[in-house]
C-alpha cells in the first residue's frame, strides 16, 4: 500500500514524517535516501535531551536540487500552513532574496532584518515591490484590522480552530493568527528588501532571467494576501 503525502515525497513513513522543519544551527540530523530501497536518518551533531529532532525541508541534500533555491516561506504556508522563523527565502514575481534576523538594527536600517539578494532586481522590481507595499498598507491592513477586532483574536479563550466571534466571514481564531503573522512577515520582508536596494551587488545575475518553471503566474504569486 502507498500513502502519498501532501506535499513532499512518494509515501508516508511512520516516524520520519513527524520530524518538523529547521534551519541552520537548529538542523541536528542528516537524511540519507536510497531511492526506492531506504532511507536513513541519522544524527550530525550532538543531540541535546528532549531537543527536537529536525531536518531542512528545502535545503537538505535530499531535496530536489530546485527546492534548494526557489522553496521558500510563501510555499512553507502554502504545503504545510506554517510560516517558518528566520532565516528564511522570498521569491516574489522571480525577485529572490534571503532574510536573517539582524543582532542589531543600523542607522540605515529599522527593519531589524538583513537581506541577501539571490539575483540583482532591476528598477521595474523596485516599483513593483513599492507598489506592492503600499497595496498591502493602505488596502489590506485596514481589512485585516477590522477584521481582527470583531473576532476578538488575542482575547478569545477558545484555542481550537472554531470562530469567536458571530460576525459573518471571519475566520477561525488559528487561522486569523496565521494570516495576521503572515502580513507582518511580508511587508517586514519588503521593507528590508526596498531598503537594500542600494547596496547591491554588482556581480549578481539579473532577477527574471532564468529558464525556472515557477509555480504561480503572475496573477497568482505568493505576495497576495
Amino acid at each position: 500500500i502507498e500513502y502519498h503525502t501532501r506535499a513532499d515525497g512518494a509515501v508516508l513513513i511512520p516516524l520520519y514524517d513527524l520530524h518538523n522543519h529547521a534551519q541552520n544551527m537548529a538542523v541536528n540530523v542528516l537524511v540519507q535516501v536510497e531511492s526506492g530501497v531506504k532511507q536513513n536518518v541519522v544524527a550530525k551533531r550532538s543531540i541535546r535531551k528532549g531537543e527536537q529532532i529536525g531536518f531542512s525541508y528545502n535545503k537538505s541534500p535530499h531535496v530536489d536540487a530546485s527546492d534548494h533555491k526557489y522553496y521558500g516561506t510563501p510555499e512553507f504556508l502554502r504545503d504545510y500552513g506554517f510560516i517558518e522563523p528566520m532565516p528564511q527565502r522570498w521569491w516574489i514575481k522571480k525577485i529572490g532574496f534571503d532574510v536573517e534576523e539582524r543582532n542589531h538594527n543600523t542607522d540605515d536600517d529599522d527593519t531589524g532584518v538583513k537581506i541577501t539578494w539571490l539575483c540583482k532586481p532591476t528598477p521595474e522590481n523596485e516599483t513593483y515591490l513599492k507598489d506592492q507595499l503600499a497595496r498591502l498598507m493602505t488596502d489590506v491592513q485596514p481589512k485585516l484590522n477590522k477584521i481582527k477586532e470583531v473576532s476578538g483574536v488575542g482575547s478569545c479563550n477558545n484555542k481550537q480552530s472554531v470562530n469567536c466571534s458571530s460576525e459573518p466571514n471571519v475566520p477561525p481564531q488559528s487561522e486569523l493568527v496565521v494570516i495576521l503573522q503572515y502580513f507582518d512577515t511580508l511587508t517586514t520582508v519588503i521593507s528590508a528588501a526596498l531598503q537594500s536596494f542600494s547596496n547591491l551587488e554588482e556581480s549578481l545575475d539579473d532577477c527574471c532571467n532564468d529558464d525556472y518553471d515557477y509555480d504561480y503566474d503572475d496573477d497568482d504569486i505568493p505576495i497576495i494576501v
